[in-house]
């Protein structure tokens, strides 16, 4: 490898390592927190505490109607109900 080829590779590595960075950090611009009763908490707590809640819901209608024993894998099942549940929270809330 010549020596411009090998300058130019690594400037070009640098140069796409800076700008991933600058649009990673550009997330932490707000912190999406709200106040209850004279306290600010994060957004991420008030998601994950709705879906826990949504998924219980969600378990027991399964349970009425005989539904959860025809699912197969049920941690895995809550737990990517739970994460939807609370990704969708998410945008819904806070973006």
């Amino acid at each position: 490898m010549s020596r411009p080829q090998k300058y130019w590779s690594r400037r070009s590595f640098s140069a796409g390592l800076a700008s991933s960075l600058v649009f990673a950090l550009t997330g932490c611009a707000r912190s999406p927190s709200f106040n209850v009763l004279g306290s600010y908490f994060p957004g991420w707590i008030a998601c994950i505490v709705v879906s826990i809640l949504m998924t219980a819901l969600i378990r027991f209608v399964l349970n009425r109607l005989q539904w959860e024993r025809n699912l197969p894998a049920l941690p895995l099942f809550y737990f990517s109900l739970a994460l939807l549940i609370a990704c969708t929270v998410w945008l819904i809330a806070f973006e």
